[in-house]
């Protein structure tokens, strides 16, 4: 591996809202990072606690830390005014309440550097009320196989994942404005579809810390209906770019897991108007029948149906809201719930 005065420069983007507890310990891991020639790029975006000062004196301090300010605008408009302000060759993004394992974003830049690699994509370890759990995603250092299943398979988040400046170039992919849910999944499919070579990496040092009050864990049902805005943020995105049978294909896999995330979270009374504007989405950009091949059978059943006119909502759907109601209900009085027969 090149020694860090011959590696090219990494962009650490790091947007900060109100962090002040965790936002320490955060900027120690960045920046204890060895073996790698970075810059951290950090966007306060309206802080109303400490973080902002707290961000000045580290920034006094290290000259690889830059500080931008901007009025609240959530966490995408942060990351997409980071987007415009890095200088380094790669990119990755951290959150504030997360933190990075010692050499883990050497061990990074070092495949992409051996590969050449657009992108490597790592797995991550999730701290949670005292347990630690690694997740890996690779037992090795190997290539993405080709197709739009693999890369549908990512892993959604917006970090642990290194990108070449060039593939974000090559893509023009940023996160849709307003979107709380699937803005991260969005963005990676975008950027993703431009790539050539993908390597998946076996390392787990991503340390994602489970925070009950973070964003992501609150009012997940009003939320995950913004998954059809990111589809349709993908969607244009793919016309800009150009649109393609893998695109469309991508396009496809996309719907099915928000259709799958909002049939599980969502109200019923939502169902039928997401359904349409999925098949609207879907239809505009020229996703057919034979863009649902790869998808698994279930899937491919529910979008058909949409793409023909119908809600995409099986017998399943309802069997499963009678079987919660009926859980509920039996709750609600004490009794034991009787098992409805299939």
């Amino acid at each position: 591996m090149p020694g860090m005065s011959e590696s090219p420069l990494m962009s650490i983007i790091l947007p900060v809202y109100n962090a002040e507890a965790t936002l320490e310990a955060c900027l120690d891991s960045a920046c204890a990072q060895d073996g790698v020639n970075l810059e951290l790029v950090c966007i306060d975006d309206g802080s109303q606690d400490s973080s902002a000062s707290l961000l000045e004196a580290r920034a006094a301090c290290d000259p690889r830390i830059r500080l931008f300010r901007q009025d609240n605008a959530g966490v995408a408009a942060a990351r997409n005014r980071a987007l415009g302000e890095i200088r380094g060759a790669f990119f990755t993004l951290l959150d504030a309440d997360d933190r990075l394992e010692p050499g883990y974003l050497a061990a990074l830049m070092q495949a992409a550097l051996q590969q050449q690699a657009d992108a490597v994509i790592s797995g991550w370890t999730r701290l949670s009320k005292g347990s630690v759990t690694p997740h890996a995603i690779t037992a090795d250092l190997e290539p993405l196989p080709p197709g739009a299943p693999a890369l549908a398979g990512l892993p959604p988040a917006a970090w642990g994942h290194l990108y070449s400046t060039a593939l974000l170039q090559r893509s023009g992919a940023r996160y849709p404005i307003g979107v709380r849910y699937g803005e991260d999944m969005a963005f990676n499919y975008a950027i993703c579809a431009a790539a050539t070579r993908l390597i998946l990496h076996p390392s787990t040092g991503y340390l994602y810390i489970d925070t009950p009050t973070s964003a992501s864990n609150n009012l997940m049902g009003a939320k995950v209906l913004d998954m059809t805005d990111a589809l349709a943020y993908l969607a244009e995105a793919y016309n800009t770019q150009g649109m393609n049978p893998l695109r469309q294909e991508l396009l496809a896999h996309f719907a099915a897991q928000a259709l799958r995330r909002i049939r599980s979270m969502a109200p019923h009374r939502c169902q039928h108007d997401c359904a349409r504007r999925v098949r609207d989405i879907l239809l505009h950009a020229g996703v057919d029948d034979s863009r649902l091949h790869s998808l698994r059978h279930s899937d491919a059943s529910s979008l058909r149906r949409i793409l023909h006119g119908g809600d995409g909502l099986g017998p399943g759907y309802y069997w499963r809201r009678l079987t919660r109601f009926l859980r509920g209900k039996h709750r609600a009085t004490g009794s034991s719930p009787a098992t409805p027969a299939p």
